[in-house]
Formats: C-alpha cells, sequence, structure tokens
C-alpha cells in the first residue's frame, strides 16, 4: 500500500478512557463518558474536562453508571488518543451538577502535576548539572530521572530558590538549560531533550481550502527589544569591548525594514516607522562604530598589563572597606550596648591609614596608564549620540528604544559575554507572532488517514493561508481537541529552537505553573574572575543586597540605607543624625560619633528632652539623684531637691527633704537665707511680718512674756508709772498717786482714780467723758467734751447744750438758742 492509498477500513481514532485508583489499578472503563474536551502543551501538563452520567441506559433500562460513584479525587484517569498520546492523568476537580440528569463534571491534568505538592523550601545548588539539579527537584518524590540530551552533561547551572514545587523547579530548570521535559507518567520518570530531538518533521501542511477553516494572526510587539544592558557574573559588563562604552547593544532593524538608498545616498522607499533622517542616521552611526573598532580594540589591549596589576590592588581595596565597615558595625553594636569604644575608634582609624596606601597604590597605576584611558574616552565621545544625532533624531529615536535587562552568571570572559548578548538580542529584535488555526478535525476523517499520524505537540506545521497572506512554517506548541465536537485548533509561534533555544524554552515554561523567585543562571564553570564595577545597581535597584550596597534617598540624599542600617541626615546640619541599627534607634548631634538620645527595648536614654507636652498614666524620672513620679495620685518627689532660681540669678527657692523650704537671696558672695521652714516646724524670717485682715489664734501657742526692759516700762511695784508702751501691757492696779500727767487724746488729767476704764462712774471715750445719772426718778444723760458741755432728758427728749458763746435748750419740735447778739427761737432772732 503507497502513502496514498487510503484504507477504507482502518479506524478511526477515538479517546479511550479508563478509571484508575492511585496505585494504577484499573475499576472501570470510562465508555459513557462525553462532553470530553482537551488542552495539550508542548513540555507542559495535559488538561481534559470530561463528563460523566449518574444513570445510563442498558437494554432499554435506565441503570446506575458506576463510575458515577467511583470517581474522586487524585483517582487517575488513563487516556490514549491513537499514536498522539496515551498516559495517566489525575482526577485534580469534580464538580456536581443537575439540569437533565445528574452528572459529575472531571477535571483532569497529567499525572506529572503531582510533583505542584510538593514543596522545597530552600534550594541552593551552587553550580550543578541538569542531572544532579533535576534529582533535586525529584527529591522526597516517587520520581526519577529517565534521560538527559547528551549535549547538556557538561552545562552548569545555579539556583537559589525558597519555597518553590518541585514541578515548578523541573520547568525552570529546562527553562535555563534550554530543554524540553518529557514525563512518563505510567512509570513516573522524567527526561529533558533538546528542543530539536523533540522535533518531529513529518510534512503535515495545511492552506486555505485543506483543513483551515479560520485563522488568528497576532502579532505581540510587546516582546520586541531594541536595547539590552548585558552583564555577566558578578557584574561584568561589555563596556570594554564596546567602541561606545556603553553596557548596552541595540538593534533596531525591525523598524528599518523598507527604508532604501541608492548609490548615490537618494531614498528609494522609506520605513513605515521611522523618518529618512534617522534611518540614515542610524546606519550611518553603526557604520562609524565598526570603524573604530580595531582602533579601540588595540587600546584595550594595550592597557591591559596595567589592568592585570590595577585589578588585584581594587580587590584588597574593597576588602580593606569590608573590614572597615566591619568595625563600624562593631561600634554601633558597642554604643548600642553602651560599651567601651575607645580601642574600636583606633582600629578604625588604623584600617582608615591602610585604605589611604592602598589608595596611594592605585593613584600611582591609574596615573601609568592615564594616556591610553584618556585615548579610549576621545573615541567614546566621538561616538556619543549627542555627537552623531541631532536633537530631533534623538527624540525620534527614543521612541524605539525597548530597554530590557539581561545578566547571566556563568559569564566571565567579556568577549563570551558579548557573543551571547548578540545572540539574545537576535531573538527578540522582531515582535513574536502567534497564529491560531482552527482545522477541520482530519482525525475523524477516513480521506486524511495519511496526516493522522504527522500531527502532534513539538511537530513541524506547515501554513498556507492566502486570504491573510500567511506563509508559515512553525512547531506546533499548543493543541485544543473537542472529541465529541470534531474541533480542532492549533497554535504555533514564529519563535523556534534554531533561533534560541532559551526563547523557545521559555516561550514554553514561561506561564506554565506560577513561579517564585527570579532564576539566577550559572550555565557553567569557568576558573577566572574579572569583576568590574557597573551601573546595574542603578537599574536594577530591587535586586541590591544591603550588605553589601546602599541606597540613598530622601531631599539632598537625606536618607542612605544600608549595611549599617538606616541614617537620616539634616540637609540643613549634617552633624544632626538619626540612626536606626543594632536594635536602637538613636539620635546625635555630631555626625554619629556620639549618641545624645537612644530609643531601644529598654526605654528612653536622653541627655535632653524637649516639648510641649509629655502625657501618660504613669510618668516616673529617675537618676542617680533620686525619682520623680507622677501618677492619678499626684506628684511624688523621692531624695530630690527642687531649685526654682530667678533667670536674674539674684533669688531662688529651694525645697527639699533634708533643708525644708527656703527662700534665699544672693548677696554677690553667697546665697542667705530670707525665710526658712525645717523639717521639725521651725520658722525664721529675716524682714517684716504682715497680717491683714484675720486673727491669731493662741489658744493652742504659749503667749510671748515680756520684761520691763522688752516693753520699755517701769516694774509693777513701781512708785509711778511714766508711759505704757505700745507694744506692752501692765496689770495690777493703778493709783492716783501713780499717775503723773498723761493724756486721753487732748485732755489732761492730773488726778482721780482709774477703775475699769472709768472716772466717776463716767465712760471715757474719745476725749469724751459721759455719765449716766437717774435724779428724782428722771435719767440725765451728760456728755463733756472737750468744747461743749451736753446734757440730756432721755425720758423727755429735752437737751441742754453749751458752747462758748452759746447755750442751747431744745426739745423735739423747737430749739432756743442764747448768743451775744441775742436770743433766736427756732433759727429766728426774737430778742
Amino acid at each position: 500500500m503507497t502513502r496514498f492509498t487510503i484504507d477504507s477500513n482502518k479506524p478511526i481514532p477515538e479517546l479511550e478512557l479508563s478509571l484508575h485508583r492511585p496505585d494504577g489499578t484499573q475499576i472501570e472503563n470510562l465508555t459513557d463518558a462525553y462532553d470530553r474536551t482537551g488542552t495539550f502543551k508542548f513540555g507542559d501538563f495535559k488538561e481534559l474536562e470530561i463528563t460523566i452520567p449518574k444513570y445510563v441506559h442498558r437494554k432499554h433500562q435506565k441503570v446506575k453508571y458506576k463510575p458515577f460513584e467511583l470517581a474522586r479525587d487524585k483517582y487517575l484517569v488513563k487516556a490514549t488518543y491513537g499514536n498522539m498520546f496515551s498516559e495517566y492523568l489525575i482526577v485534580t476537580k469534580i464538580k456536581k451538577s443537575k439540569s437533565a440528569m445528574p452528572v459529575k463534571q472531571l477535571s483532569l491534568k497529567s499525572r506529572q502535576y503531582e510533583l505542584n505538592n510538593k514543596i522545597i523550601r530552600t534550594v541552593e545548588s551552587g553550580s550543578r548539572t541538569v542531572d544532579e539539579l533535576i534529582n533535586i527537584a525529584v527529591t522526597s518524590t516517587n520520581w526519577t530521572l529517565d534521560h538527559v540530551d547528551t549535549e547538556f552533561l557538561n552545562q552548569k547551572r545555579s539556583f537559589d530558590e525558597t519555597k518553590i514545587t518541585s514541578l515548578n523547579l523541573l520547568y525552570k530548570i529546562a527553562e535555563s538549560f534550554g530543554g524540553v521535559l518529557s514525563f512518563d507518567t505510567f512509570n513516573r520518570t522524567v527526561s529533558i531533550y533538546t528542543p530539536e530531538n523533540m522535533q518531529y518533521d513529518y510534512g503535515l501542511s495545511a492552506s486555505y481550502g485543506k483543513y483551515i477553516k479560520s485563522l488568528e494572526d497576532q502579532t505581540d510587539a510587546e516582546s520586541v527589544i531594541t536595547r539590552l544592558y548585558v552583564y555577566g557574573k558578578d557584574g561584568l559588563s561589555i563596556s570594554d569591548v564596546q567602541p561606545t562604552g556603553n553596557e548596552y547593544i541595540e538593534d533596531f532593524s525591525h523598524y528599518l525594514k523598507g527604508y532604501e538608498v541608492d548609490n548615490n545616498g537618494n531614498v528609494i522607499s522609506s520605513s513605515p516607522y521611522m523618518s529618512d533622517g534617522l534611518c540614515q542616521a542610524i546606519i550611518d552611526y553603526n557604520n562609524l562604530i565598526q570603524s573604530k573598532q580595531a582602533e579601540y580594540d588595540s587600546l584595550i589591549e594595550e592597557r591591559q598589563p596595567f589592568m592585570e596589576q590595577l585589578n588585584p590592588l581594587l580587590d584588597d581595596m574593597e576588602e580593606l572597606q569590608e573590614e572597615y565597615e566591619k568595625i563600624l558595625d562593631d561600634i554601633d553594636t558597642a554604643k548600642a550596648n553602651e560599651e567601651d569604644t575607645n580601642e574600636l575608634i583606633n582600629n578604625l582609624n588604623n584600617k582608615q591609614s591602610e585604605i589611604d596606601d592602598k589608595q596611594v597604590e592605585i593613584y600611582a597605576i591609574e596615573e601609568e596608564m592615564s594616556d591610553i584611558q584618556d585615548a579610549i574616552e576621545t573615541i567614546h565621545n566621538e561616538l556619543s549620540e549627542e555627537n552623531n544625532f541631532t536633537s530631533e533624531q534623538l527624540k525620534e529615536k527614543e521612541i524605539f528604544v525597548v530597554e530590557d535587562v539581561w545578566e547571566d552568571n556563568r559569564y566571565t570572559v567579556v568577549e563570551e559575554l558579548y557573543n551571547a548578548a548578540v545572540k539574545k538580542l537576535n531573538a527578540n529584535k522582531e515582535p513574536q507572532r502567534e497564529l491560531k488555526f482552527s482545522l477541520i478535525q482530519f482525525l475523524k476523517v477516513i480521506d486524511a488517514q495519511n496526516d493522522w499520524d504527522r500531527i502532534g505537540l513539538g511537530y513541524v506545521f506547515r501554513a498556507d493561508y492566502e486570504p491573510l497572506d500567511v506563509e508559515f512554517k512553525s512547531i506546533i506548541s499548543e493543541m485544543k481537541i473537542g472529541f465529541d465536537s470534531n474541533s480542532l485548533d492549533l497554535t504555533v509561534s514564529n519563535v523556534v529552537y534554531s533561533d534560541s533555544k532559551e526563547k523557545f524554552a521559555e516561550l514554553i515554561y514561561n506561564n506554565a505553573v506560577s513561579t517564585s523567585n527570579k532564576l539566577n543562571k550559572n550555565e557553567s564553570k569557568w576558573n577566572e574572575s574579572s569583576e568590574k564595577t557597573t551601573e546595574l545597581d542603578k537599574m536594577m535597584q530591587e535586586n541590591i543586597e544591603l550588605t553589601n550596597k546602599k541606597i540613598v534617598a530622601g531631599a539632598d540624599q537625606s536618607v542612605t540605607v544600608d549595611r549599617r542600617g538606616i541614617k537620616i541626615r539634616n540637609p540643613k546640619n549634617e552633624e544632626e543624625v538619626i540612626i536606626l541599627q543594632s536594635g536602637v534607634i538613636a539620635l546625635s548631634e555630631d555626625g554619629s560619633e556620639t549618641w545624645g538620645t537612644a530609643l531601644d527595648a529598654k526605654g528612653i536614654r536622653a541627655e535632653k528632652i524637649l516639648g510641649r507636652l509629655l502625657a501618660g498614666e504613669n510618668l516616673v524620672i529617675e537618676n542617680d539623684g533620686g525619682t520623680v513620679r507622677i501618677d492619678e495620685d499626684g506628684i511624688d518627689v523621692i531624695n530630690g531637691n527642687i531649685a526654682i532660681i530667678n533667670n536674674d540669678g539674684q533669688s531662688r527657692v529651694i525645697i527639699n527633704p533634708i533643708d525644708g523650704i527656703r527662700i534665699q537671696k544672693n548677696d554677690g558672695n553667697a546665697w542667705v537665707d530670707s525665710f526658712f521652714a525645717d523639717e521639725s516646724g521651725d520658722l525664721s524670717i529675716s524682714g517684716n511680718f504682715y497680717v491683714n485682715g484675720g486673727e491669731v489664734n493662741w489658744s493652742n501657742v504659749n503667749k510671748p512674756t515680756y520684761t520691763s526692759d522688752d516693753i520699755d516700762a517701769l516694774p509693777a511695784d513701781s512708785p509711778k508709772i511714766s508711759k505704757l508702751s505700745d507694744t506692752g501691757q501692765y496689770t495690777g492696779n493703778v493709783t492716783p498717786s501713780q499717775v503723773e500727767s498723761g493724756s486721753f487724746g487732748n485732755k489732761t488729767f492730773t488726778d482721780g482714780t482709774f477703775n475699769d476704764s472709768e472716772i466717776n462712774n463716767s465712760d471715757i471715750s474719745n476725749s469724751n467723758i459721759e455719765n449716766n445719772e437717774s435724779i428724782d426718778n428722771i435719767t440725765y444723760l451728760m456728755h463733756l467734751f472737750s468744747d461743749e458741755f451736753h446734757l440730756e432728758n432721755v425720758d423727755n427728749n429735752t437737751y441742754t447744750t453749751v458752747k462758748p458763746g452759746l447755750i442751747t435748750i431744745a426739745d423735739s419740735n423747737n430749739n432756743l438758742e442764747l448768743k451775744p447778739d441775742g436770743v433766736y427761737v427756732n433759727g429766728v432772732k426774737e430778742v
């Protein structure tokens, strides 16, 4: 039978399904499953969706379908589809529903998906081969390594991962080596092949009118890269091999397409993207770079002996600076623990001296090669974009600049790094193109039986679709098959392994399962090292290790985050610093030489605290001299001394439990007590004592006693009394013979008897002698003033007064006055 012969009796491929326990024991065939659809991706797990009815008809009878009750999660389903595939899939999800009849919808994934349930907490592999890495990934699982293509045997990678699943780690391994995984789900083995060994070209083709029902052509411009920053091991840069001195390479060829000129420089056709001026400027610039390459390489070669001397010195300097930083760390820790730092500061000064000496050696070599370096800088300047493009062209060019960063730790030789970077850029300089074909399900067409074995994942597919002017050749990366709906959809991409194996593997595994940490490639071991300082830190700040690098931020770069913690400086005063380190928040006014204020888990230590409000439920201020405690009961000062001093320094108040209360004044030489009350209750006053209002209660106080000298008086038995002092009192009887001339007001008395402040039963009051007498049962009241005699009849309210030149007789209604010039009645002169 020839290849063009059609065997009409050849069976059409059918999807065969059977249900198995987790150990592989078969339970039932799933012959009545329906709504079967599958999604299959190259190098990844397969997915199936099937529906199982609760009831089926057997011999016109409705009976229960056993697999409906038997199907459980983690059970296996064996799926075989002709020669395309045969494998175990795991039941990952079960959904029950009922419309016409109860059903179970099962979601199935290839058996290797069970590796997604295995977590590897830490992977620090160092530089390892692919078989070593795969064995790490499947450790503590039922899976083993089967086959590794020989191309991978001498390649190595390093990984640093945390909390990653075994399946994700396998995908990352395949992506980093540019390989394709193959899983044997029956024997639980995994193999890795090169893409070319997984590719099969059996001549499958389709065209408009043959198999193709529809086509979707999608171009992803976001996948284009025109500028690629490149770094190798330890930040190795390609700047030394580029006359431009840039750490990146560029390729705008995609956007230059269509631009052509004749031999005379006349434009024949234009780019649909860039202006003619920019296109020509880019072409001229690339030619200029190429013309300078030989001269530049010669200068680099001439500089190399000096670099061989300089690099070890730079390594030494880095080590010295690391030691210097370590001493600073120790000083910070000592300060935080309030330990002595004198010896550490001495060590720091010595280390600074070593750094200074090493810097002198470095400067000497740099001076020797300065002429060479100047010539290199001249080429860099000649090839700067500013000197080769107009400002308008640079603005237009910037529209087409799409940047990315590629870092590969396997490269320690700059030339090898550069060549690999060119390949990387070539694989990404064109937009990624993806075509989705909807085909006739020719796997069920008997006349298409010669193509049944020509389709599969990784198989080459040729398409010629005239309506969209598509002519394409690529591999099949994804298939979707509706086994009961007779649908067949294919996805192909313009990224093939021949362009870039790494890009091809990235396409397969980039979105396979959610991943954790970024891959750290180290594809092979190399013996040489060429460490450089680059601008990588500027572009990838999120990958900075704070133990070795620092982040500077804030106004005027006032905030620094580095191995010593976080440091915030006052932009207006560099000496004022806040430091967060060693479990302490410290504040310094001398550039962190000393810490005036520190906050740690034990509390606040400060030379001074300033502010408007200090609030809290309980406040305790304590030092060696005493304690101040403020709580809900008030303020307690224990073993303390309170001094309130006037701002002129001339007076103060002292309160303490030993001296009591003192009010003092400064006499120029010492503080002198003006008021003093001690703990015994003694009160001393230097000055006057004034009482305004109130009274002095002597009930519980002994009254003072005075001597005659104290009150300036004669003794009690003296025959005479000279006078009574205003500050004393005299007790005893006073006889007329004891009274010398004395006065009460303006009246003088030289005789009489003093008895209870009366003279002959007359009251003495304010220069007035008053007597109250009763004569013939009539009560008279007599007053004797210094200038008037007044006699009053109290019973009938009449009175008579005698004054110099006037006698008055009056009652309540009439008034009779005798004056030298006549008699007056009620103020009217009558006689």
